[in-house]
C-alpha cells in the first residue's frame, strides 16, 4: 500500500507554482516525482527532503501540513494572503478591511485580523490594530517553539506594529547583545 505523501507534495508544488521540472534533477527524474505525487511509487526520504529544500519548506512543516486534519485550512490561509497581495499592490485599502466584516468569504481566526490590521496600516495609518490584539498576537508566536510558514507570516506582516521593545522582551537573554538592539525601529517589511 503507497503513503499519501506525494499528494500533499502535489498540493504544495501547485501551490506554490512550481513544475515538476524544476524539482526533477540527477537524483530523482520528472516521471519518478509525478508517480510518487499519483501514489504509484515511492521516493526515499533523502529525495523527498531534497525536493522539500527546493520549494523552501522544512520536513516538521510538510508533516503538519500532511497530517492537518483540515487541510483546506492551509489552503485557505495562503488564498487569504493571495487575496491580500492582489488588494495591496492595487492599494485597495477598503477591499482589504472588508475581509474584517461579517460577511467575508474567509473566515478568520483573531490573529489574522490583527494581522490585516497591521497590513492596512502600511497603507493607512488611522488603521491599526489594538494594544489587546498585538499582545494577543505576540503571545501565541512567542509560545510557538517551532515556526511555519503561518507564523512567520503573521509576524512579518506585523512587525511594524508590534512595538519594538516588545519583540526584544521574548528574548531576554539576546536582547543586550544584538546588533538590531540599536536599530531605532524596524524596517518596513511585507511578507505575503
Amino acid at each position: 500500500m503507497k503513503s499519501s505523501l506525494g499528494k500533499t507534495l502535489r498540493e504544495i508544488r501547485v501551490g506554490k507554482q512550481v513544475s515538476i521540472c524544476s524539482l526533477a534533477d540527477q537524483h530523482l527524474s520528472k516521471s519518478q516525482i509525478s508517480r510518487f505525487e499519483r501514489g504509484e511509487s515511492e521516493i526515499s526520504c533523502a529525495n523527498l527532503i531534497n525536493i522539500l529544500d527546493k520549494l523552501n519548506v522544512s520536513l516538521d512543516e510538510f508533516m503538519i501540513i500532511h497530517n492537518d486534519v483540515s487541510p483546506t485550512r492551509t489552503e485557505s490561509f495562503f488564498n487569504l494572503m493571495s487575496y491580500i497581495r492582489k488588494a495591496y499592490f492595487a492599494q485597495n485599502t477598503a477591499e482589504i478591511m472588508n475581509l474584517l466584516s461579517a460577511n467575508s468569504s474567509f473566515k478568520l481566526n483573531p490573529f489574522e485580523k490583527t494581522m490585516i490590521k497591521s497590513i492596512v496600516h502600511t497603507l493607512d495609518s488611522n488603521i491599526c490594530p489594538t494594544r489587546e490584539e498585538i499582545a494577543q498576537l505576540v503571545d501565541y508566536l512567542f509560545k510557538i517553539e517551532k515556526w511555519g510558514y503561518y507564523e512567520i507570516t503573521l509576524l512579518g506582516n506585523c512587525v511594524e506594529t508590534i512595538p519594538y521593545d516588545s519583540l526584544f522582551a521574548n528574548f531576554p537573554e539576546q536582547s543586550n547583545s544584538s546588533p538590531l538592539r540599536k536599530c531605532p525601529k524596524p524596517a518596513k517589511i511585507l511578507y505575503f
